[in-house]
C-alpha cells in the first residue's frame, strides 16, 4: 500500500451529530466534504444523524498539531524504555512505533479525541453557510461549538460512536482481569475515565489495612466488651486519620507517575470555549481582536443570586434529617425545636422503628433517609444545572468547577448533617453507628439499583421501542425493514456523568475517614463494594451508556481536593469523637469519667485536662500530616528522573532530526549549483 493510500485509510472510531431540522444539511456536508470528512446521514424520528469518520491523515496531522507523544522505534530514542517517546510528526511516520498499520496506531481513545479536536478545528466560516442567513452566529467558536450556539442548525448534541470491535476487545480484557483494567479503560476511552478506575483499584489497596485492623477489633476484644468499650478502639480512631494522611500523599504520588507512563503528565489543554457564553463584544486589551467579554461584577451578583435560589434546598435537607431523627427516636428532648413528638412515637419501645425490634425496624428510617437523599439530590442537581449556566462561565473548565463544587458542598451537606448531629449534638456513638450501617447499606443498594438495574432496563425498553418505531414505520411505507444504525441506537443510550461515580465513592471515603471509630468494620465491608462498582462501572460504561468524550488529563481534578479536605476534616471529628461523643478515652484513663445515668461525665475539675488532652492528639495529627505532605515527594524519584531523561533525548532526537534536514537541503542546494 502506497503512502498516499495508507493516509487516506478511514479509521474506525466515528462520531455522531445529532441535529433537530435539515435546513443547513448541504452546506454542513458541502464543508465537512471538502475538509476530507466522510460523512453519512440518517433521518430517524424527526432527527438526523451526522456520521463523520476521519481519515488517518486527518489524525496523524492532528496529533502534530495537539503535540500528541508516541513510542519511538527501538534504538530512535536512547537506550531507555520510558524515554523513547517523541511528539509526533507526520514527515517522520515511520520512525514511530506501529506505523505500519494506520488502523491501530492510534489507540480508540487516541481516535476518539483527536477525531473530537479535529472536528472542533475544521476550517469554516459564515460564507460557507450562505450569505446573511445566519443570524447571530459567530464564526470565532470552534465548529461544533459554533453549530450548537447558533438556533439555526438545531445541533443538539455530538458524541462518540461505540465500536463493536474494540468493545469485544474491551470486555475481553477486563473480564476477571482487574490487572489489566487500567490498560484496557485507557486504551478505549482515554485517560480521563481510567484515572477513575486507578483511584478505585488503589482505594481498594489501601483499605486493606484499616479493614483488617476493624476484623481484628470485632474479633480479639475481650469477653462480654463491645467494641465500643474495646481499650483498642481509641488506636483505630487515631489510626484512621493518618492512615487517610497517608492515602493522599501516595495516590499523589501513584497518580503522578501513571500520567507519567500515559504521557499526560504535561498535557495542558486548551480553553474550550462554551458555546452557550454570551456577553458584549469588545476589542481585547491583550490580543487586540474582537472577543465577547462579560464582566466579572455582574457574574458576582448571579453567584448571589444561585446562593439564593440554592438556599431553599437546604432547608429541605434539614427537614428530611428531622423527619429521619424522629423516627429513629435520636430526637429525646421535648424542649428541642426539632422534636416531633407524633413521629417520635415510633420509635418508642414496642414500636415498629424502636432500637429492640426483632426485625430490624430500626434500620427502615435511616434506609429510607438515604432515598429521601438520592431524590433531594436528584432535584438540587436540575437547579445546580440552572445556576451554573445562570452564572455564565467563558470555558468549559469553569463551569464544570462551579458546578462540581456546588453539588459537592450541597449533597456532602445533605448526606452527613444527620451523623454530625448525632455525634456532636448528641454525643451518641451507639446511634451513630446505627446511622452510619444504615447510611451505608441504603447507599449501596440504591446504587446498585439505580446505577446498574434501571439503567439496563431502561435501555432494553428504549431499545426495544426503538426497534418497534423503525419496523412500523418501514411497514407503513412498505419498505424492507432494516437494522437501526450504530447512531441511532448510541442515541438511545444514556449520557454518562462521571461527578455521580466519583461522588459516590467520595462519600464512601467520608463514612470511613470521618467517623472512623464508629463502625470498624466500614473499610472491611467497603473493598467487596468498591470490587463490585469497579466491575459493573466498566460494563455498564460500555453497554449502558453512550461513549463519553476521550479526555486527556493529568489526574483527578478537583476531587483529589475534595478528599484533602476530608482527610483534613477527619483529624477533628476522630479526635472529638474519641474525646466527648464516646467512652473511648475513658478506656485509657478511667480516673478523669464518672457514670451518671448511663452515661460517661468528666469527674470534678478533670473537665479542662481532657479537653487539652483532645486538642493536643489533634494538634500533633495535623502537625504529622504537614510533615508527611511536605517530606514525601509528591512525585517518585525514579518517575522525575525518567522525566527528565525522556526529555532530553526527545530533544536529542528532534536536534539530529533537524539537522539532517538542514544536511539535506545543503546537499540539495550544491548539486542545483553544480
Amino acid at each position: 500500500m502506497s503512502i498516499e493510500s495508507a493516509m487516506a485509510t478511514l479509521m474506525p472510531t466515528s462520531y455522531c451529530l445529532v441535529f433537530g431540522k435539515a435546513t443547513f444539511r448541504p452546506y454542513v456536508d458541502e464543508l465537512l466534504a471538502k475538509n476530507g470528512w466522510k460523512t453519512e446521514w440518517e433521518e430517524y424520528s424527526d432527527h438526523l444523524y451526522l456520521t463523520v469518520t476521519a481519515t488517518f491523515h486527518q489524525l496523524a496531522a492532528e496529533a502534530e498539531r495537539t503535540k500528541l507523544e508516541k513510542h519511538l522505534l527501538p534504538g530512535r530514542g536512547g537506550t531507555v524504555p520510558s524515554a523513547r517517546m517523541a511528539r509526533f510528526h507526520v514527515s517522520k511516520l515511520d520512525q514511530f512505533r506501529g506505523s505500519k498499520n494506520q488502523m491501530t496506531f492510534f489507540s480508540p481513545a487516541e481516535q476518539a479525541c483527536l477525531t473530537h479536536s479535529a472536528l472542533e478545528h475544521t476550517h469554516f466560516s459564515r460564507n460557507d453557510f450562505g450569505r446573511g442567513l445566519l443570524e447571530g452566529f459567530n464564526d470565532k467558536l470552534p465548529f461544533c461549538t459554533a453549530l450548537q450556539s447558533c438556533s439555526a442548525f438545531s445541533l443538539e448534541t455530538w458524541y462518540p460512536l461505540h465500536s463493536k470491535t474494540d468493545k469485544r476487545a474491551f470486555h475481553r480484557d477486563v473480564r476477571f482481569k482487574l490487572s489489566n483494567l487500567d490498560h484496557a479503560v485507557r486504551n478505549y476511552f482515554g485517560e480521563e475515565v481510567a484515572f477513575y478506575f486507578v483511584w478505585m483499584l488503589f482505594l481498594a489497596k489501601w483499605l486493606i489495612a484499616p479493614g483488617l485492623l476493624g476484623v481484628a477489633l470485632y474479633l480479639f476484644r475481650p469477653d462480654g466488651v463491645t467494641v465500643d468499650n474495646s481499650p483498642y478502639i481509641p488506636l483505630y480512631s487515631l489510626f484512621v486519620p493518618l492512615w487517610g494522611v497517608f492515602f493522599i500523599k501516595f495516590w499523589q504520588r501513584h497518580m503522578n507517575a501513571m500520567a507519567f507512563q500515559w504521557n499526560s503528565h504535561d498535557f495542558e489543554e486548551g480553553e474550550e470555549l462554551r458555546a452557550e457564553f454570551w456577553g458584549e463584544k469588545r476589542v481585547s486589551p491583550v490580543t487586540g481582536k474582537l472577543e465577547i467579554h462579560f464582566p466579572a461584577w455582574r457574574r458576582y451578583l448571579r453567584y448571589v443570586v444561585s446562593f439564593l435560589v440554592m438556599t431553599p434546598m437546604l432547608g429541605v435537607a434539614v427537614g428530611a434529617m428531622c423527619l429521619s431523627l424522629n423516627l429513629n427516636n435520636y430526637v429525646r428532648d421535648e424542649e428541642s425545636p426539632l422534636y416531633i413528638g407524633r413521629l417520635a412515637e415510633f420509635a418508642q419501645p414496642g414500636g415498629p422503628f424502636a432500637a429492640d425490634s426483632p426485625y430490624y425496624g430500626y434500620l427502615v428510617p435511616t434506609i429510607g433517609h438515604s432515598v429521601v437523599i438520592a431524590f433531594i439530590n436528584y432535584i438540587y442537581r436540575g437547579i445546580a444545572l440552572w445556576s451554573t449556566d445562570f452564572e455564565n462561565h467563558r470555558t468549559t473548565d469553569e463551569w464544570e468547577k462551579s458546578y462540581v463544587m456546588k453539588r459537592v458542598v450541597f449533597e456532602a451537606f445533605d448526606c452527613y448533617l444527620a451523623l454530625f448531629y448525632i455525634a456532636f449534638y448528641r454525643f451518641d456513638v451507639v446511634a451513630l453507628r446505627n446511622e452510619l450501617i444504615g447510611l451505608f447499606s441504603g447507599d449501596e443498594l440504591r446504587r446498585l439499583a439505580m446505577e446498574v438495574v434501571m439503567p439496563l432496563v431502561s435501555m432494553l425498553f428504549q431499545r426495544k421501542r426503538t426497534t418497534r418505531k423503525l419496523q412500523a414505520e418501514k411497514k407503513a411505507t412498505r419498505e424492507k425493514p432494516i437494522e437501526l444504525s450504530p447512531a441511532v441506537l448510541d442515541a438511545s443510550l444514556e449520557k454518562y456523568d462521571s461527578f455521580d461515580d466519583y461522588f459516590e465513592m467520595v462519600i464512601q471515603f467520608g463514612y470511613i475517614t470521618l467517623f472512623a471509630s464508629a463502625f470498624p468494620l466500614c473499610s472491611a465491608i467497603s473493598i467487596v463494594f468498591v470490587l463490585v462498582e469497579i466491575m459493573g462501572d466498566s460494563l455498564k460504561l460500555v453497554y449502558i451508556y453512550q461513549r463519553p468524550r476521550s479526555r486527556r488529563v493529568n489526574g483527578i481534578g478537583v476531587w483529589y481536593s475534595v478528599m484533602f479536605v476530608m482527610v483534613m476534616a477527619s483529624i477533628i471529628t476522630n479526635c472529638f469523637i474519641l474525646g466527648f461523643s464516646s467512652e473511648q478515652l475513658m478506656q485509657w484513663m478511667p480516673d478523669m469519667f464518672k457514670h451518671v445515668d448511663g452515661d460517661q461525665q468528666f469527674k470534678m475539675g478533670f473537665g479542662r485536662y481532657v479537653v487539652g488532652m483532645v486538642f493536643t492528639l489533634e494538634h500533633i495529627l495535623f502537625l504529622a500530616a504537614i510533615a508527611i505532605n511536605y517530606l514525601i515527594p509528591s512525585c517518585p524519584g525514579s518517575v522525575t528522573t525518567a522525566m527528565a531523561r525522556r526529555k532530553y533525548l526527545a530533544n536529542m532526537w528532534l536536534e539530529q532530526h533537524e539537522a539532517n534536514a538542514l544536511g539535506k537541503e545543503e546537499q540539495a542546494k550544491q548539486q542545483r549549483q553544480r
